[in-house]
């Protein structure tokens, strides 16, 4: 560590300029890094100022300075540059003020730093300086603030030109060329932001890592929920077509201990209780192309009562990154209920088909038709038996109500339209005997009868 230098060593008799009218181009150049580091804010960052965009000719002039202010306040040399600890013929990098100075003058020295502190903007420093065995002409700085939340200084930077008299006593055995220190510290400090630049990159990586890894266990975990309170049941099977993976729905939507698949192939679980072997082989064939098949039902006998338990199942096949078969993966749905609906529904079909067959045997019989006249369109509905009565072709054109009163007999037309009107008035059932004259010029003799519909609102339907 340095030794103390007693205040009779190091007389300094610097003024301060906030003016800034300087006599060193390159403190003039330092001014404008960093102004353009500022970027319009009071004072710039030390993030703000990278040392690999220092030009060559200003870094060995460039200080860096620490500012702690707790516990109490103290001032550490970060970065020297070359130009002064060749003039000095020493390097205080990583020391404390504190710990080379004595306090007469350290308080010298704090007269700077406390203008710095108070005002947070540049200040020039000029004057003649002694240090021991160095004795210079001129020593002219800037003393620049840096901030890192804008408001307090936590770094000071400095630019110091020193002049040496033309007697000075500065061998050349106790300075190494500055060129060399220039290219050296640039080295360095390259090094250090490299190290840096990795560190920052491989701390990201590894954040997004865990991200992934913690957004893949969550994923997991969602499918793993779903599956278990699924309607459906999933499963997978391996690259040599056995079930490896079931989920625990099996068991409460079929019946079966599903752990009692693992290991085995759809034949061995389905065997001879597969409803159609046709089915099967279509499903082997499947996977054997590796080709999704989807919503293929079969049906199996039930373990807990011995009825038809009836299952749709679809799958696909899935590779790893290579392209390498993995196995399938896919979903079965327990389908029991919605076959037996439809095989009510067939039923309930097959027993309407068969009454409408009767009906119509019997009106053919008993020469009696139903007939139906919406009021919107007032085109007839009407039974096979009511177009064989008035002689027309069941598949010949509409018969509206306009054609059936034009059938009636003319002398009994108008009775036929009161009795209608009355029936609507009234909301009666009528029945009424008439004649009418079919297509073909017959005359017959029948009898209608017929109620009128209402809807909720007291319109004729």
């Amino acid at each position: 560590m340095d030794q103390f230098i007693p205040r009779s060593e190091a007389k300094r008799v610097n003024k301060i300029d906030p003016g800034l009218s300087f006599e060193s181009p390159i403190l003039t150049d330092i001014l404008k890094l960093w102004q353009r580091a500022a970027a319009g804010k009071p004072m710039p960052a030390s993030d703000d100022i990278r040392l690999m965009d220092i030009a060559p000719a200003l870094l060995p002039h460039i200080i860096l300075i620490d500012v702690v202010h707790q516990p109490k306040l103290r001032f550490y040399w970060r970065l020297i540059g070359s130009h002064i600890t060749t003039v000095l013929n020493r390097d205080s990098t990583g020391a404390c003020w504190d710990e080379i100075y004595q306090a007469d003058a350290l308080a010298a020295l704090s007269l700077r730093t406390d203008w710095i502190l108070k005002h947070r903007a540049p200040l020039r420093s000029v004057g003649h300086s002694t240090e021991p065995g160095r004795d210079f002409d001129l020593h002219e700085a800037l003393y620049l603030p840096l901030s890192s939340d804008g408001v307090t200084v936590d770094m000071i930077m400095t630019g110091s030109v020193y002049t040496l008299r033309e007697n000075a006593d500065v061998s050349s055995e106790n300075r190494e060329p500055e060129a060399q220190v220039q290219v050296r510290t640039r080295e360095l400090y390259a090094a250090k932001e490299n190290a840096d630049a990795a560190r920052v990159e491989v701390e990201a990586t590894n954040q997004a890592m865990a991200e992934l890894v913690a957004k893949l266990q969550e994923s997991e975990q969602r499918f793993r929920d779903f599956a278990e309170v699924s309607a459906d049941f999933y499963w997978e099977i391996d690259a040599e077509l056995r079930y490896s993976y079931l989920s625990l729905m099996v068991k409460d939507i079929t019946g079966f201990d599903g752990d009692t698949y693992i290991g085995r192939t759809p034949r061995e679980v389905i065997g001879a209780d597969f409803d159609a072997q046709n089915t099967l082989k279509y499903v082997e064939n499947c996977m054997e192309a590796r080709l999704s098949f989807r919503d293929v039902e079969f049906f199996r006998p039930s373990p807990l009562d011995g009825e038809r338990l009836w299952l749709r199942t679809s799958g696909a096949p899935f590779f790893d990154g290579n392209g390498t078969f993995c196995g399938y993966r896919g979903s079965s749905a327990e389908i029991t209920a919605s076959k037996r609906a439809e095989d009510e529904l067939r039923a309930r079909e097959r027993t309407l088909v068969e009454s409408q067959r009767n009906l119509a045997d019997a009106q053919r019989i008993g020469q009696i038709g139903h007939w139906r006249i919406p009021p919107v369109l007032g085109q007839a509905e009407w039974s096979a038996e009511m177009y064989r009565i008035w002689g027309r072709k069941e598949d010949g054109d509409p018969v509206n109500l306009g054609d059936i009163l034009a059938a009636v007999h003319p002398e009994d037309r108008h009775k036929v339209i009161a009795a209608r009107e009355s029936s609507i008035a009234e909301n009666e059932p009528y029945g009424l005997e008439f004649r009418i004259v079919r297509p073909d010029g017959e005359i017959r003799h029948v009898r209608n009868d017929g109620r009128p519909e209402f809807d909720h609102n007291g319109n004729l339907m």
